[in-house]
């Protein structure tokens, strides 16, 4: 067998570069909503590509790692709260 291992990312809500993040008020309100307390970057998605890539993940697969803060936990997001919040494209 060729023991190939297939896994995912799936991220939410991250603050970076090229991303749509909401702005002052409405971004504070939806870190609060976040059992993790912010919105997540780069870096914690390239954690959890590291993560899959080394040995200790080896018996991994199949898998979609959720990458989110939480956010995804039943009671942790509103979602009525993010329909209304701002979007903006960060200055370039």
């Amino acid at each position: 067998p060729l023991r190939v291992q297939v896994a995912s990312i799936s991220a939410r809500l991250m603050v970076g570069p090229a991303s749509l993040c909401p702005m002052g008020d409405a971004r504070q309100s939806m870190e609060r909503t976040i059992p993790g307390g912010r919105l997540g970057t780069v870096d914690d998605i390239g954690h959890a590509a590291v993560y899959l890539a080394s040995a200790e993940a080896s018996f991994v697969t199949g898998q979609a790692l959720i990458v989110d803060g939480g956010q995804v936990l039943p009671e942790s997001l509103d979602q009525s709260d993010l329909a209304r919040a701002p979007i903006e494209r960060p200055a370039q």
